[in-house]
């Protein structure tokens, strides 16, 4: 399960964002984790990065995220992320939630 900005979605609900993005995203890269916790008695990772997005209509932003990983076993149980949009306008604001059902 992952929730970002409040928006819960499941696995399905992950795909399809994923292929909103491929749809509308040209590249993506991820900055090095600027912040990175680790709780080991509550198996939760903390991170906190930013992801440069060029769209394909060729426009630029940059989105930071924060991150809460829950594991279990190695394996992620679930998602929690903050993101925000470090640009002035809001053309990236729902890039971490958008979800276009086909």
């Amino acid at each position: 399960m992952q929730v970002t900005d409040g928006t819960e979605v499941n696995i399905q609900g992950f795909h399809t964002h994923m292929e909103t993005l491929k749809s509308i995203v040209d590249t993506l890269a991820l900055s090095p984790f600027y912040d990175f916790l680790f709780d080991e008695e509550k198996q939760t990772a903390t991170l906190r990065y930013e992801i440069h997005v060029k769209k394909k209509n060729g426009n630029r932003g940059v989105v930071e995220i924060i991150a809460i990983l829950e594991l279990k076993d190695g394996k992620i149980l679930r998602c929690n992320e903050l993101t925000r949009s470090l640009q002035s306008d809001d053309e990236f604001n729902t890039i971490g939630k958008i979800n276009i059902k086909k």
